[in-house]
């Protein structure tokens, strides 16, 4: 060091001195026996661990929440009645205690496989064919299982039924239950307006992976006596049904999950096995019609009497020499006509015209 760096310094120390007064004199130096000291490094390891600890944790954390993924949507049990409520179901479904009713993931679900499908039920419900007496039976070509809470095992809570080409009977997407035919719910006339049926729901859905018309319906017999009925169909061969006439908020969710989780078989021909529509054109030759159908929503219990959402049409092709279920030649279709038309998958084989 030079003298002016000597010099610099010495003015630097003056006025620190100045400013914060002079230095302290040092402590004397008090030697510590060694087990007197504080034990600096076990204060430092145990800090250590804590520090490792949350770092596991949080690289712990990091780690899981990029391989844990939420399970599916859960079935709810059924809502806390309000008070004052006095409905009750008409059906006959089994009534499930909140232990049976607990919630469901993907984990607590079974599959199994029954007529080519793969069925996905939500933990607590079991499948089992379904069981006929006095000479009863499922229509020709179909097979029915039953889906029911385990606790509740062969009550049909909801139907699942393999309905393959609906050779035995009619497919009619827009009837509970999903065939042609004429149910009764309520033993009240409605027409005295002793009873109100409601059709409350009518859209497309996914059931299987495969398109599905749903329904539901609301038959209120009586303050006391309400069916709730819902349903999902696919209406190409091989052609599925879910049904239930219990549909409450509980069961309505296990069929959800159902549709969702299950998987179908594919479908394995190209026209709909059922159908109903006006006819907009109609193009004649030597052995068939060509119509167009724009397809409705049927209802029976609205004032209109159908839903017409959508103004695609399907096309047909009707034989000529086709013959009605009286073996009598139907008549040629027409533009205007509110047709009913039954396939078997490849080629039309009934046409009918429906009133409203």
């Amino acid at each position: 060091m030079n003298d002016f760096e000597t010099r610099l310094a010495a003015r630097f120390a003056a006025l620190v001195d100045h400013e914060a007064g002079a230095p302290d004199s040092a402590p004397p130096f008090v030697p510590v026996l060694e087990d007197e000291a504080p034990d600096r490094r076990s204060r430092t390891r145990v800090f250590l661990v804590a520090a490792v600890v949350v770092v596991v944790a949080a690289l712990t954390w990091a780690g899981l929440s990029q391989v844990i993924h939420l399970p599916g949507p859960q079935v709810a049990g059924p809502p806390t009645p309000s008070a004052g409520t006095t409905a009750t179901a008409v059906s006959t479904a089994p009534s499930t205690s909140a232990s049976a009713q607990t919630t469901s993931s993907v984990a607590g679900a079974s599959t199994t496989v029954v007529g080519g499908m793969t069925l996905s039920l939500p933990a607590g419900w079991t499948v089992t064919p379904q069981t006929y007496s006095g000479g009863s039976g499922p229509i020709p070509g179909s097979t029915v299982w039953c889906i029911d809470p385990v606790t509740a095992k062969g009550s049909c809570t909801i139907s699942l039924t393999s309905a393959g080409q609906a050779t035995g009977n009619p497919l009619d997407v827009d009837v509970e239950g999903g065939w042609s035919s004429n149910p009764s719910y309520c033993s009240v006339d409605v027409r005295q307006g002793q009873a109100t049926h409601t059709l409350d729901v009518a859209d497309v859905r996914s059931f299987g992976g495969r398109s599905a018309e749903y329904r539901k319906w609301t038959h209120t017999c009586t303050a006391t006596q309400v069916v709730q009925a819902e349903m999902y169909e696919v209406a190409y061969a091989p052609a599925w049904i879910l049904f239930s006439e219990h549909a409450d908020s509980y069961v309505s969710a296990v069929m959800a999950w159902v549709a969702q989780h299950s998987t179908l078989p594919v479908q394995t021909l190209p026209l709909r096995l059922q159908d109903l529509g006006y006819v907009r054109s109609v193009h004649a030759s030597v052995s068939a019609y060509i119509v167009t159908l724009d397809r409705v929503y049927a209802s029976a219990y609205s004032t209109a009497g159908e839903i017409n959402n959508s103004s695609t049409t399907y096309e047909y092709t009707i034989p000529a020499l086709l013959v009605d279920a009286a073996g009598k030649q139907i008549a040629a279709p027409k533009v205007g006509d509110r047709a009913f038309i039954v396939t078997n998958g490849s080629a039309v084989t009934g046409y009918s015209v429906r009133p409203l």
